[in-house]
């Protein structure tokens, strides 16, 4: 053998080992299915008849036929004849259905021991439910209601008082009322301690058994219900429980032992009327598990649930027991039962191979008890029969409930990979949209680096121009000019302010704030604008006080306030804060065009700016209520929004409460120091900006202000400077220059001078930047930035020799 195929066999064994334990996993359920209704037939038949003491001879039973129209037990006989036990009414021509008598004469020896302290029973395997029985004239039990309604077979063991035994002749009158299985099992009359165990044994293998099997079933329906009203549109979870509730009552109501007082007819007309809605509704439950339509079969069903209760009721008057009516249209239930089971049978093969065999199995047994029951029972009447069907239904079960969970399993394994499927879509998707966010973040850098070079050139040399001049006209046309450089850094403010938002870089101060003073502040810089619409600007006066960073807190009442104002054409604008609990609601009321419903949540995205009727572009990017929005989140505020369209809107930010120290007044801190003309005379700064018109702007600000500037453009001049400048006081540097950055340039120049102060000024919004300038120690300008705000940091790190 050549070593190739070595592998190949291995594999092969492997394989069929697999399969085959696979295949003894799987068979049990179908093989415990089988093997259980086997048992019970071979129980059934494998139990010792019941057999009489020694002491005690049967001799004969003589069987008297009585009408089944008779009402009294007591009337003539019609006929009588000498009869075998086990005894069959319809293997001797007789209706199954009706009432009779058996007399059975015995005797019991003069040796056999009669006395009161051992007890004696008479035992019969197989006797009507409904019965009447007299021992030597003397009355030992009867079950007769006031209608004799003819009954079930069951086992009975009949207490039987020692006095009314006699040696020599005794005499046994049986009054029978039977329903389709006529007839009588040969009595045993015994000790009571002797026939006891084997009868217990009996009862529970012929009544017990299936009883607790169909109570059971009842569960299972029951939690099939429950299944099916929690997903309505899955109709065969509904419909199999259905089935199995009538069928399981149906069932439970041979072994029940209550008598509801019904006539034979009405009975008779229940039970059959049971058997066609299964049949049915297990035809239903076939084409809907199935997904199979076939208008034939569904026309067929409805016809049998709609004609034969209707055929059945009709047959009464002619056939009270109905014995043809279901003799006859018990094959036609039978027949569409066996189409709706090749449906299933076929829906089946296509599963699992523990699936198929449970079911195969489970099917199996049901029908093998069903015909059992049809021809032993319903065709030949043999008294003798157990019903089978009553067990055989509850084995079919695991088998529905192995294909029904191997549904939902693969109901689930689809859910789980349509989720994995969106989990990877939405991977993708966020993928792509974090990249869009960092390509747009990356833009808004780049534009706003590039914008702030020239703006803060055009910034600090329009200052120095303005205090260069001395003509009023001229310095209007340049007071003109400056507040228009303050929009344009007001607009690159905002975007920076995103930035730095969405980089996570704001560190958050909290500290008691008061809210007079700053609503007055920021209602004064909006009076003038206010007053030139013509609309009034209000607040209500307040003591309130909140913890919360004050910046992010003046950041979102500018942003509110200012938009009151700027949307607002006819009546006003007011400001008010109220007390709800521990924290303060901060109100902004106005009486502008409003937000229409469907815009509300849309209004707090980046760079939404409504066109509504009434509403007109104020030259703003649509970013202010999206700071308002991200500056709350972090503060861990809330901001909400009631607005009617053409009535006016009202944003709420609550925020809470801080604590009123004893003796403190709520005025407002007091304001910096005014700057000197000259603010930093005699400072030596060494100014690195590879943008030559930004620093010659720098240069020449720094040096009105009294400092001495060595202007350079590179990391390598920086190298040169500390050379040859003793003692700088300072370095003022860009983040971004042409050979490194602005960090690099502290390092460099600290590693020379650690003393020396460091201020960084920079363009760039991107968030990498923002954090590693975060982290930096030193004091970050970001350009465009106002000029006292420079003059303050670079003084706060030189301080005065």
């Amino acid at each position: 053998m050549s070593s190739r195929a070595a592998p190949s066999l291995h594999t092969l064994s492997s394989w069929l080992m697999t399969r085959l334990k696979r295949l003894t996993e799987r068979v049990w359920v179908g093989a415990a299915i089988l093997v259980a209704l086997l048992a019970l037939g071979v129980l059934e038949w494998s139990l010792p008849e019941p057999s009489s003491h020694p002491g005690v001879q049967w001799l004969e039973h003589r069987f008297t036929w009585l009408s089944p129209m008779t009402d009294r037990m007591d009337d003539p006989p019609s006929r009588e004849q000498i009869v075998t036990l086990p005894d069959g009414w319809k293997s001797r021509g007789l209706p199954m259905v009706g009432m009779g008598r058996y007399a059975s004469t015995f005797l019991v020896t003069a040796e056999t021991p009669l006395d009161d302290e051992n007890p004696w029973s008479l035992r019969i395997d197989r006797l009507c439910t409904e019965h009447r029985i007299r021992l030597n004239g003397q009355l030992l039990v009867t079950t007769f209601p006031e209608r004799h309604t003819p009954g079930q077979m069951e086992p009975a063991l009949i207490d039987v008082p020692t006095r009314l035994l006699r040696p020599g002749r005794n005499e046994l009158i049986l009054d029978v009322s039977c329903s389709i299985q006529g007839g009588l099992s040969q009595p045993a009359l015994a000790p009571k301690m002797d026939l006891k165990s084997d009868f217990a044994l009996k009862r529970q293998l012929l009544i017990t058994l299936p009883l607790a099997l169909n109570i059971g079933s009842l569960g299972f329906a029951i939690f099939l219900i429950n299944l099916w009203w929690l997903r309505r549109e899955d109709a065969s979870i509904g419909l199999l429980g259905a089935v199995t509730i009538v069928w399981a009552l149906r069932n439970c109501s041979y072994y029940m032992g209550y008598d509801p007082g019904w006539s034979l007819s009405v009975s008779s007309w229940l039970h059959f009327n049971a058997h066609v809605l299964v049949a049915n509704l297990f035809g239903f439950y076939a084409q809907a598990l199935t997904g199979t339509h076939l208008p034939w079969f569904r026309r067929w069903l409805w016809t049998q649930q709609l004609a034969f209760p209707v055929i059945a009721t009709l047959a009464l008057a002619f056939d009270p027991h109905l014995d043809m009516v279901r003799s006859t249209l018990q094959g036609a239930l039978l027949m569409s039962g066996m189409v709706s089971l090749s449906l299933v049978a076929r829906y089946v093969w296509q599963m699992q191979l523990r699936s198929v065999l449970g079911f195969g199995m489970g099917t199996l047994a049901m029908s093998a008890s069903t015909f059992h029951d049809f021809v032993m029972i319903r065709l030949l009447g043999d008294p003798m029969a157990a019903y089978w069907a009553t067990v055989g239904f509850p084995m079919v079960l695991p088998g529905l409930y192995m294909v029904l969970a191997e549904r939902f399993a693969d109901a689930i394994r689809e859910v789980e990979q349509i989720n994995q499927t969106l989990e990877e879509r939405v991977k993708a998707r966020t993928a792509d949209l974090a990249a869009a966010n960092a390509a747009k973040s990356e833009f808004l850098a780049a534009a706003s680096h590039d914008l702030r070079q020239p703006m803060v050139a055009i910034a600090l040399t329009t200052g120095l121009l303005k205090d260069r001049l001395k003509s009023p006209d001229t310095v209007a046309m340049v007071s003109r000019l400056s507040d228009a450089v303050g929009s344009m850094e007001n607009l690159l403010s905002r975007l920076l302010d995103l930035s730095r938002m969405e980089a996570g870089a704001v560190d958050l101060h909290p500290q008691r704030v008061a809210l007079q003073p700053l609503l007055s502040t920021i209602i004064a810089s909006e009076f003038e604008t206010a007053r030139l619409k013509g609309i009034r600007l209000r607040m209500h006066p307040t003591m309130a006080a909140v913890w919360v960073d004050p910046i992010l807190l003046e950041q979102i009442l500018r942003n509110l306030i200012g938009n009151a104002v700027r949307y607002t054409e006819h009546g006003g604008v007011l400001v008010a804060a109220r007390r709800r609990g521990s924290r303060w609601l901060i109100q902004v009321w106005d009486t502008g065009v409003g937000i229409a419903q469907a815009d509300q949540k849309r209004i707090f995205d980046d760079f939404v700016q409504l066109k509504t009727p009434g509403r007109t572009s104020h030259g703003g990017l649509g970013l202010g209520l999206a700071l308002v929005q991200r500056a709350a989140r972090l503060l861990n505020a809330e901001v909400r929004l009631r607005s009617r369209l053409g009535r006016g809107s009202c944003f709420s930010v609550t925020l809470p409460m801080a604590a009123t120290p004893r003796g403190h007044d709520l005025r407002q801190d007091d304001a910096a120091p005014a700057l000197s003309p000259t603010p930093l005379q005699g400072r030596k700064i060494l100014l690195l900006e590879d943008d030559l018109a930004v620093r010659q702007a720098l240069e020449r600000r720094l040096k009105a202000w009294g400092a001495f500037v060595t202007p350079l453009s590179s990391l390598s001049d920086l190298d040169d400077a500390l050379q040859r400048v003793h003692a700088p006081d300072l370095l003022l540097t860009d983040y971004s220059l042409g050979d490194g950055t602005g960090l690099q340039a502290m390092q460099r120049a600290q590693a020379a001078w650690p003393a020396l102060g460091t201020v960084i000024i920079t363009g760039d919004t991107s968030p990498a930047r923002l954090h590693a300038l975060a982290d930096c120690g030193a004091p970050v300008l970001h350009k465009p930035f106002k000029i006292d705000e420079l003059a303050r940091a670079l003084l706060r790190q030189t301080p005065l020799h």
